[in-house]
C-alpha cells in the first residue's frame, strides 16, 4: 500500500493493520502529513516496537513534537513499556560487555601482545561507548514523549534508566585520554595496563625530561647493537661494529643523538608520544616501525 492509499484509509482497523507492515521511513512520512490524531493512534497501535525504536534514534523534534500529545496515550503507553523492556535488557547486556572488556585488559601481557591486538580492545571500547550513546539518546526521546502521556510510573523508569545510562558511560566506559583531559573507566585501565612500564601518567603534556633513548630503557632496549638491528643506525655496517661501538662513551653518545633524531621525525620525542603511539614493549616498538627484524 502506498502512502496516498494509507492516507485515504478511515476505519482505524485498516489503519492498524496497513502500519503493521510499515518501516520507519514510511513511518517518518505518515506523520509528515496533516493527520487527525485519531489516526496517528491507529497507526501507532500497529506499528512495530523494532520501527518505534528506530523512530526514536532518527526522528526530528517536530516529528517527536507530534507525538507528545495526550490524545496518543493509550498507544504511546503500550510502546513505551515495550521500549522500556528492551532498553533494560540491552543496558544489562552493555554491562556485561563492559565486563568482559574488563577482563581481557586485565589479560594482557604488554611483553608478549602486539599493538593490533591492543588497538582492537580500544576499539571495542569505542564501539561500547557509542551504542551506550546510541541507547541513552533513545531514552531521552522517550523520556520527552512519556511526559506527556500521564503516567508517573514509566517517566519514573525511564528517568532511572537515563540517569544510570549517563552514569555508566561516565564512570565504566570513560573517556580517552587528551592534551588536557586524563582517560578514565576503561580507557583508563587500559593505559594502567600497558603503561605502567613507564610509570604513572595523568594523559596531561608534560616537558621532556629526558632522552627517549633512555625512557626506552623501560623496555629493555639498552644498547647501540639492538638499535642498528631495528634499523635506526643505517651509518652502522654491522651487529659487531655496534658492539665495539658500544665501548667507546663518545661514540656511544653520538649514535644515541642520531637514534634520538630520527624518533623525532617519527613523532617520538618523550614518553607521552610513545604512549599515544600505543609503544608500551619492545615487540609493539618493533611493529611501530614496520621492522620485524630481531636480535
Amino acid at each position: 500500500m502506498d502512502m496516498a492509499q494509507l492516507l485515504q484509509l478511515s476505519d482505524p482497523l485498516l489503519i492498524e493493520d496497513a502500519s503493521k507492515q510499515m518501516e520507519v521511513a514510511e513511518f517518518l512520512s505518515y506523520l509528515a502529513h496533516s493527520v487527525p490524531n485519531w489516526k496517528i493512534a491507529a497507526f501507532l497501535t500497529g506499528v512495530s516496537p523494532k520501527v518505534f525504536r528506530q523512530f526514536l534514534s532518527i526522528a526530528s523534534e517536530s516529528q517527536l513534537h507530534v507525538l507528545k500529545q495526550e490524545a496518543l496515550a493509550a498507544p504511546l503507553r503500550h510502546h513505551l513499556s515495550l521500549f522500556i523492556q528492551a532498553a533494560t535488557a540491552e543496558f544489562q547486556e552493555t554491562v556485561a560487555v563492559s565486563e568482559k572488556i574488563e577482563q581481557a585488559i586485565e589479560q594482557i601481557d604488554p611483553d608478549k601482545s602486539t599493538r593490533e591486538e591492543v588497538l582492537k580492545e580500544e576499539v571495542k571500547i569505542d564501539q561500547l561507548a557509542a551504542q551506550t550513546q546510541h541507547l541513552i539518546t533513545q531514552i531521552d526521546r522517550a523520556l520527552a514523549i512519556a511526559w506527556n502521556i500521564n503516567d508517573p510510573a514509566i517517566v519514573q523508569q525511564m528517568s532511572s534508566m537515563k540517569e544510570a545510562g549517563i552514569k555508566f558511560a561516565h564512570l565504566e566506559i570513560g573517556s580517552p585520554h587528551s592534551l588536557d583531559k586524563s582517560a578514565t573507566g576503561l580507557y583508563r585501565a587500559m593505559e594502567n595496563r600497558l603503561f605502567s612500564v613507564y610509570g604513572e601518567w595523568d594523559g596531561k603534556e608534560q616537558p621532556v625530561q629526558k632522552p627517549l633513548t633512555d625512557t626506552l630503557e623501560h623496555i629493555h632496549i639498552w644498547f647501540l647493537e639492538e638499535y642498528f638491528i631495528l634499523g635506526l643506525l643505517p651509518e652502522i655496517e654491522s651487529r659487531q661494529e655496534a658492539i665495539e661501538l658500544e665501548k667507546q662513551p663518545e661514540q656511544r653518545r653520538y649514535y644515541l643523538q642520531k637514534v634520538q633524531e630520527r624518533f623525532g621525525k617519527l613523532g617520538l620525542h618523550s614518553v607521552q608520544d610513545l604512549k599515544r603511539a600505543w609503544i608500551f614493549s619492545r615487540a609493539s616498538l618493533i611493529e611501530f616501525l614496520g621492522n620485524d627484524k630481531r636480535p
